[in-house]
């Protein structure tokens, strides 16, 4: 695959890399979906993840074309590249920007009442970010929460220690999805989710993370929302919480 921008004529290649997941043969079909939201682009192909995009410098709406041929010596005279299903879908935001406070006590064993905004989504495509303020010494768990219902959530989410969790709750079991470390900061940090043909991306202050499987949940319909996690109390402040996505069945 190339990324290119056309800056005042010129084309600038972003990125480039290999689709494993092409099929080359003839005959053979190729399924391409990108999307974009915000300054992120994802770009899906035969419904398997291959890359985000950087699309910062996109500010417009425009056009979508198909071409082929684009590289020299790429034609095949009289050959023909047939194509369908071509579609183009508007995403709009379903909440936000929103701002509030997340502040509780643990012991207490009311994980409700940390719960912030939350705004409807459906993980076939849904797109989450929040900034968090931490206004106390005490530094805790804090990130995204997908609620299906109450004996079934998607947590994103890292601690002061520094490390990143996606962990899966369903019928009173916890499992861990995906775990790594990440650069995090005392005072302020940033989370954000894209999720979509069974496959979340995450990012912390703007920083790829991981990608990891959650096509158990491919077809959910729920609430996406700011939470935090503890043995202890916490305060802090959150802004600039906002979902896009599909809206629920």
């Amino acid at each position: 695959y190339n990324h290119y921008a056309r800056r005042d004529g010129e084309d600038e290649r972003r990125e480039n890399g290999y689709v494993s997941t092409w099929n080359r043969n003839k005959g053979n079909k190729n399924k391409i979906t990108l999307t974009v939201i915000e300054k992120r682009g994802w770009l899906f192909v035969n419904s398997k993840y291959v890359t985000d995009l950087d699309v910062s410098d996109s500010h417009e709406r425009g056009e979508l074309e198909i071409a082929t041929g684009l590289f020299t010596y790429d034609e095949v005279e009289g050959e023909t590249t047939r194509i369908s299903g071509v579609s183009a879908t508007a995403i709009e935001k379903a909440h936000g920007p929103s701002s509030g406070s997340l502040t509780g006590d643990a012991t207490t064993d009311e994980w409700k009442d940390t719960i912030g905004n939350f705004a409807l989504a459906d993980l076939r495509l849904a797109y989450s970010s929040v900034e968090f303020r931490n206004t106390t010494s005490a530094f805790n768990s804090i990130g995204l929460a997908f609620l299906v219902s109450e004996d079934e959530l998607l947590f994103f989410f890292a601690n002061s220690y520094g490390a990143w969790q996606i962990i899966h709750y369903a019928d009173g079991e916890n499992t861990t999805l995906e775990t790594s470390s990440l650069n995090w900061s005392s005072t302020s940090n940033s989370i954000e989710i894209f999720c979509m043909d069974g496959v979340a991306v995450a990012y912390a202050n703007g920083e790829y993370l991981e990608r990891t499987d959650i096509g158990s949940m491919r077809e959910s319909n729920g609430l996406m929302s700011v939470f935090y996690v503890d043995e202890s109390s916490f305060n802090g402040e959150y802004e600039n919480f906002v979902v896009y996505g599909l809206p629920p069945n």
